[in-house]
């Protein structure tokens, strides 16, 4: 079993990955318990008995011998199905990639000396930071709503003439939002000693759904997780590849300083540095799980 507590589990690829231990089925067991009881009556006076017992009963009269035959017969059949949960499965299929040396536990060092591959399954420690581009974007979108943007418009124009104006800024700023949270997958950013590790979490994936994944900032977490890229140190890893126009975002983000600018010098405090680059050597992760 694993050590800690999994917070994050990654039910897809767990069951793909037991199904391709268990040549290609999902194992699952299932409970049968059966009781028959079978009772035969004879009565030697000539009459007709009836007796109904849960579910079968027969009764035979036979006037000609007077003699009387009965039946009874009743059954019991109880099915029941056992239910693996996540965690169950999980520690199955670590158990088995453990058993086939599926696993790679690695440390920084690994990743320095380039001993790590695409593909491969690792597991490791690391620590969480708060390094993330998508609450930055929402921090500086939840600030510029909470004015007037008509105010913050006619405060831009008066320093910077120009068609930009707060209003549309704060509707790019919310597409741009809309795309780095798209099917609720969002990037983590973890320190393994000087590295940088980029986990590609789906956040319905926690099993807390009242928790924030920052409530661990700062926090040392155990992860499971299959390599999906290697960055060296003279390389970065994109924050923005998820929105597939990432040299236009730059820009824009870069576009924003002036306005920015404006709103912090007039009382109007707002995020004005943004984070789209992880600077290598590090991993990007698809992470099985997560444990505290």
């Amino acid at each position: 079993m694993v050590n800690g507590i999994p917070i994050y589990i990654n039910q897809a690829l767990v069951l793909d990955l037991e199904s391709s231990m268990f040549n290609g089925y999902i194992e699952s067991k299932s409970v049968r318990d059966s009781e028959d009881v079978e009772v035969h009556f004879r009565n030697t006076q000539e009459n007709r008995f009836q007796k109904t017992i849960q579910e079968k009963s027969v009764v035979n009269n036979e006037n000609d011998s007077g003699q009387f035959h009965g039946d009874v017969e009743f059954g019991k059949d109880v099915s029941s199905r056992v239910i693996f949960t996540s965690f169950s499965r999980f520690n199955t299929v670590r158990s088995m990639m453990l058993e086939k040396n599926m696993i790679k536990p690695i440390i920084e060092g690994d990743i320095l000396e380039g001993k790590i591959n695409s593909g491969e399954y690792v597991e490791f420690t690391a620590n969480m930071i708060t390094t993330s581009l998508l609450p930055t974007i929402n921090t500086l979108i939840g600030v510029i709503e909470a004015y007037d943007t008509k105010i913050l418009d006619n405060l831009i124009r008066e320093k910077l003439p120009g068609i930009n104006n707060i209003t549309f800024i704060l509707g790019q700023l919310k597409f741009l939002s809309n795309s780095l949270s798209m099917n609720s997958t969002t990037d983590l950013v973890l320190n393994i000693g000087s590295s940088k590790v980029v986990l590609t979490v789906n956040l319905n994936y926690f099993s807390d759904k009242n928790a924030y994944v920052y409530d661990l900032a700062y926090s040392e977490v155990r992860i499971l997780g299959r390599v999906s890229r290697v960055v060296d140190e003279v390389n970065y890893f994109d924050l923005l590849r998820k929105t597939a126009t990432s040299n236009y975002y730059n820009r824009f983000l870069d576009s924003l300083s002036p306005y920015l600018r404006i709103l912090n010098n007039n009382g109007i405090l707002v995020p004005d540095n943004f984070t789209t680059k992880v600077n290598g050597p590090g991993l990007n992760i698809i992470p099985v799980a997560i444990c505290v």
